[in-house]
């Protein structure tokens, strides 16, 4: 994913994948620390690590996913354009997620991604 990150221009998939990353990071780290320290945690009356670890996972887990679905229209399907794209408003990014595939030919200029780097 990082190398594919690396080249991508989209701002939105930019910041997607961003947030991919630092989900995995944080959800690591919470599973670090209920793993090796829950008696500490449990200790000071802290005991969610793990839930709070199944949530972060998840979302990473889905960002990831999106991104992957994202690529693999880019990498394999030349004739297609993927726009990612949030559900309930497309303006707002920190929505749902999910990948519109339409075709290169198609005058569909609504659908456009126009959040690239300059």
């Amino acid at each position: 994913m990082m190398l594919q990150l690396k080249k991508e221009k989209d701002m939105r998939v930019l910041n997607l994948g961003r947030r991919s990353i630092g989900l995995i990071g944080m959800a690591l780290t919470a599973w670090v620390n209920d793993r090796f320290f829950c008696s500490y945690w449990a200790s000071i009356g802290f005991p969610y690590l793990h839930g709070v670890w199944h949530i972060l996972i998840f979302l990473s887990s889905y960002t990831s996913i999106v991104l992957f679905a994202y690529y693999d229209v880019v990498n394999h399907m030349q004739n297609k354009v993927p726009v990612l794209m949030y559900y309930p408003l497309d303006k707002f990014e920190l929505g749902v997620p999910y990948v519109f595939v339409r075709d290169k030919s198609s005058g569909d200029k609504k659908r456009q991604n126009t959040y690239q780097i300059q």
